[in-house]
C-alpha cells in the first residue's frame, strides 16, 4: 500500500484526533473540544496569513517546529495574552503527540514541535505596592475617632494592618478568636485550606482603640458574634468585602488629598503587603514573616525580599556588622593562648 500523500495524511489524522480521540479516547467536555478546535483554526489562519497555504493545501511539513514557532511569535505580535498563547501551544503539541502514535512515519517532522517550551512569566521583580509607615500614619490621622463609626473604621484599618489578615481572614474573626494570656492578647486567624494561625496583638494606642471599639460596639454581645460586623434589621450579620473595600477606599482618597504619593486605591492586600514589608525592614527573617502571613510556602514570601533598595542596603549593613563583629571576636581568641587551647581541645 503506497504512503497516504502529506496533504491526505494531515487532513485524516486530524479528523481521528477531533472525532475520535479526544472525545472518545480522552473522553474530554464537548466545551474543551471546541476550545481545542479554536486553537487549530487559528494555526490554519496563521498559514493562511503569512504563507498564503489554504486549508486544502496544508500538509504535514506545515507542522513542523519552525512554522509552530513562528505561530507563537506571530500570537504575541498580535497582542494575545501569555496564557492563551501557551494554550494554543499546547493543543499542537497534544495534537503532534498523538499524530506520531498513529502514524510513525510523523516522527521526523512532529517531534520537534512538542520540545518547543511554552512561554514563561517575565522574571523581573513586580513593584509590590505598599504603604510606609509615614503614610500609615497619615491615613490613620484622616478617620475621625470621635464618632462611633469613625472608631470602626479606624480599628478595622488598624486591626488590618496589625495582623496582616487577609479580607476574607478578617471578616471571620468571631470575639471568640480574640484571646488574653495574661498581659498578652492575641487573635486566632482562619486562614486557607481550614489552617488557623495565632497572631499577637500590639501597640499601646492600637489596643486601647480595640478596647473602646468593643466597648461601643460589643457591650454585651455573644462570643460566637463577628468582630467586625453590619446591622441588619437590629441583627448583627458579617460584614461583606465589599463593605470592607468601600472603607479602605473612602479613607485613602482622604489620605491621598494629604500625600499624592499614597498608593491607591486603598485595599486590605496593601495594608497586608505594608505589614510584611515594615516586619522586613525591622529585621524579621523571612520564615516567620512567612508564618505570620499564613504562607503555605517560603516562595510566596520571597516576593518582599528585595522589594526596595532601602531595604537591600539596611540588611547588607545589619550583614556587613555582623561580619565585622565576628572577625573581631576571631581575632581576639588567636590573640589569647588559653582561648586558642580550648578551642583546640573542643571546649571552646
Amino acid at each position: 500500500m503506497m504512503p497516504k500523500k502529506e496533504t491526505e495524511l494531515i487532513h485524516a489524522l486530524m479528523g481521528r484526533f477531533f472525532t475520535i480521540w479526544l472525545t472518545g479516547v480522552r473522553k474530554l467536555s464537548a466545551r474543551t473540544v471546541s476550545s481545542y478546535r479554536d486553537s487549530c483554526r487559528c494555526y490554519l489562519k496563521y498559514l493562511k496569513e503569512t504563507s498564503g497555504v489554504s486549508v486544502s493545501e496544508v500538509k504535514l511539513s506545515h507542522f513542523s517546529r519552525e512554522n509552530v514557532t513562528g505561530f507563537v511569535r506571530w500570537l504575541g505580535d498580535k497582542g494575545f495574552k501569555r496564557a492563551t498563547v501557551n494554550l494554543r501551544l499546547g493543543v499542537l503539541k497534544i495534537f503532534a503527540e498523538y499524530a506520531m502514535d498513529e502514524e510513525p512515519s510523523t516522527w521526523e517532522v512532529l517531534h520537534g514541535v512538542t520540545l518547543i517550551k511554552p512561554q514563561r512569566k517575565p522574571t523581573g521583580k513586580k513593584e509590590i505596592k505598599h504603604l510606609t509607615k509615614s503614610q500609615l500614619k497619615n491615613l490613620l490621622s484622616v478617620i475621625d475617632v470621635s464618632t462611633k463609626i469613625g472608631m470602626r473604621d479606624y480599628v478595622l484599618i488598624a486591626f488590618c494592618y496589625t495582623t496582616g489578615a487577609r479580607v476574607s481572614e478578617l471578616t471571620e474573626v468571631r470575639l471568640k478568636d480574640l484571646i488574653k494570656h495574661g498581659k498578652e492578647r492575641s487573635v486566632l486567624l482562619h486562614g486557607k485550606g481550614g489552617k488557623i494561625r495565632e497572631i499577637p496583638l500590639e501597640g499601646t494606642k492600637f489596643l486601647k482603640s480595640l478596647d473602646t471599639y468593643l466597648r461601643l460596639f460589643h457591650s454585651g454581645s455573644c462570643s460566637e458574634n463577628f468582630l467586625f460586623y453590619t446591622s441588619h434589621h437590629g441583627n448583627k450579620t458579617q460584614m461583606s468585602r465589599t463593605t470592607v473595600d468601600a472603607l479602605l477606599k473612602k479613607h485613602g482618597a482622604k489620605a491621598k488629598k494629604k500625600d499624592p504619593d499614597l498608593p491607591s486605591p486603598l485595599h486590605c492586600h496593601m495594608l497586608r503587603h505594608s505589614r510584611a514589608m515594615h516586619l522586613l525592614t525591622e529585621g524579621l527573617p523571612l520564615v516567620y514573616i512567612r508564618d505570620f502571613l499564613g504562607h503555605a510556602d517560603l516562595s510566596s514570601t520571597s516576593i518582599y525580599a528585595w522589594t526596595d533598595v532601602p531595604t537591600m542596603r539596611k540588611v547588607f549593613k545589619k550583614i556587613q556588622k555582623l561580619r565585622t563583629d565576628s572577625f573581631d571576636e576571631e581575632e581576639k581568641k588567636r590573640a589569647d593562648p588559653d582561648a586558642l587551647a580550648l578551642k583546640t581541645m573542643g571546649l571552646a
